[in-house]
């Protein structure tokens, strides 16, 4: 199991992201908070600060790769940083019931 994220500065984007791979059965739960501030430090070396949106999902691990792929086939031009982290522990019946919406790998 994987809490897969995307952090990203266009809410509509980040929304539309979370129904694409809920419909795909990709992940199995969302969560989308809109509170976050992001830092960059740019080539001149300004700090450039902004808000952005970041969804947390929760999906296999292996099928991150497909996930990847079809993020970057549909947003190709604008495709946000997306990463993942692993879930060490998990009750089973959860873990069971999540695994259960979600596409075979």
């Amino acid at each position: 199991m994987m809490a897969l994220h995307i952090p990203y500065n266009d809410k509509s984007l980040v929304y539309e992201i979370a129904d694409y791979y809920l419909k795909e059965r990709l992940i199995a739960y969302v969560i989308i908070t809109d509170n976050g501030i992001s830092k960059e430090l740019d080539l001149d070396n300004t700090i450039n600060t902004s808000q952005y949106y970041y969804l947390k999902g929760l999906s296999k691990s292996l099928l991150f790769s497909t996930i990847n792929d079809r993020l970057r086939a549909r947003y190709a031009s604008n495709t946000p940083l997306m990463y993942s982290e692993p879930i060490i522990l998990m009750d089973s019946l959860q873990t069971a019931e999540l695994v259960s919406t979600l596409i075979k790998a």
